[in-house]
């Protein structure tokens, strides 16, 4: 099973698109778990442990990118990170699922570069218009 964690905080403006495509691409992926959350759990390690593949989707300001590009990275265990705090990050979820249930699936962050993280119930307009190739480009990596 494919597993796809989009995370952002709905009223922070372009902070809202990890949720956005995770849901748009609920639509489009019926075969693949979909969650879309505020910030990552801890709790968020159990169905990481079940997955195959998973991804992950998050908005960033990324120096010298123009808002819409995106980047996707590996990611790897963060086995130096210790205990969780209030900073859970995709690498040590994938630790927590090795050490709590005993598998971590290959994951990959697809990072989405903002515009804006102000206060705001919309995404920015430069967002906005890169959406459909952004879920075009997220879906074709989550399916391969």
């Amino acid at each position: 099973m494919r597993l796809v964690i989009g995370y952002g905080s709905l009223v922070r403006g372009d902070d809202a698109i990890g949720q956005i495509v995770a849901e748009a691409l609920r639509e489009r992926l019926s075969d693949a778990e979909i969650i879309a959350v505020t910030q990552l759990t801890p709790e968020l390690a159990e169905p990481l442990s079940r997955a195959e593949k998973a991804f992950f989707i998050d908005a960033a300001v990324c120096q010298g990118e123009a808002p819409g590009s995106i980047r996707i990275q590996q990611v790897e265990q963060d086995r130096a990170g210790g205990a969780f705090s209030h900073n859970v990050t995709p690498a040590r979820l994938l630790t927590a699922a090795e050490v709590l249930y005993g598998s971590a699936p290959p994951t990959r962050l697809i990072t989405i570069t903002a515009e804006s993280f102000a206060v705001a119930d919309t995404l920015s307009p430069a967002l906005h218009a890169a959406l459909p190739a952004v879920l075009t480009l997220a879906e074709a990596h989550i399916r391969e």
